[in-house]
């Protein structure tokens, strides 16, 4: 039914539709993820929405829709527990996200940066001071812009 729509929506709104159009789609998309809801690590059905609605909205955010709420979502719900998650999970989700992160703004890419670096210190098993490597000076340099 939600396939329906968008695909309905795309029609009416067009590719030239104005951002605030762009917005009212993604907001029907938040709203099948119930963004506001609390993550349950141990529901699958949760993890399972998430993945879907982020490559649901990926078009829009392709041209120029806002994330920011789902990578509000991503940073204060799912980034926390990620090494909780299922493993099958993991990969799936680590997918949406680098599939979305090129198109957030910069507000949005400097508040989910430090979760990004925890994330790789998680996912590849070795934080960067084991690795010899500093990127302290990258990352002041990127929050101060």
């Amino acid at each position: 039914k939600l396939h329906s729509l968008l695909t309905k929506s795309l029609s009416i709104f067009g590719e030239k539709a104005p951002p605030e159009r762009l917005e009212e789609l993604i907001g029907i998309i938040e709203g099948q993820d119930d963004l506001d809801a609390r993550f349950d690590v141990s529901d699958a059905d949760d993890i399972d929405r998430l993945i879907s609605c982020l490559f649901m909205a990926l078009p829009f955010f392709v041209r120029g829709a806002s994330g920011s709420k789902f990578l509000y979502y991503l940073n204060k719900h799912i980034i926390p527990v990620f090494d909780e998650l299922q493993e099958e999970r993991k990969l799936d989700l680590l997918k949406a996200l680098a599939e979305i992160l090129p198109y957030t703004t910069p507000q949005d890419s400097r508040q989910i940066l430090p979760s990004i670096v925890q994330l790789l210190k998680i996912v590849t098993g070795q934080p960067s001071d084991r690795l010899g490597e500093d990127f302290s000076e990258y990352y002041k340099d990127f929050t101060e812009r």
